[in-house]
């Protein structure tokens, strides 16, 4: 699964994390939705002005499909690898899919109630996206001035609606 954006302007590297957030979150959605979960997490970033870019992908050690492993994957290849110039394009890609499964395995680190709790309630936000609209039930940092999380919500294929 990939999601991928070619943003309106440059932004800065402080305002990228924020945009990886919001499309891992989507891109999370997404695997939920189709019951899978992954093992492999790869991240794009174009600069601007033709000036390269990187791509990278992070192995998981237990399949997963839960936001925030996703997203702290995200970051670690995006502190990594990011150099201080102006970002154009980003893309998030979930790979080496597998269904879920009755049970999940668990390591030391891990408490299974809150594992547990944090999937139903990214489930429930899931099913109010899905019954009422993407824009409805939204994190507060869309409303800043950074964020493409509404204006990508209301595309269709990255066409206006």
């Amino acid at each position: 699964l990939t999601v991928g954006q070619t943003l309106p302007r440059n932004y800065s590297i402080k305002e990228v994390p924020l945009l990886l957030k919001e499309m891992s979150d989507d891109l999370g959605e997404r695997m939920r939705d189709e019951n899978k979960l992954t093992e492999l997490v790869g991240l794009y970033i174009g600069y601007a002005s033709n000036q390269g870019g990187f791509g990278r992908q992070i192995s998981l050690i237990n399949p997963t499909d839960d936001n925030e492993k996703l997203y702290k994957t995200i970051m670690t290849i995006f502190n990594e690898f990011i150099e201080d110039l102006p970002v154009r394009r980003i893309s998030i890609c979930y790979g080496k899919l597998s269904d879920v499964k009755d049970y999940e395995q668990l390591t030391l680190f891990d408490d299974g109630k809150t594992q547990e709790e944090k999937r139903n309630l990214q489930k429930m936000v899931d099913f109010i996206h899905k019954k009422y609209g993407k824009n409805l039930l939204t994190r507060a940092s869309a409303l800043l001035e950074e964020s493409t999380a509404n204006d990508r919500h209301n595309l269709i294929g990255g066409h206006r609606k």
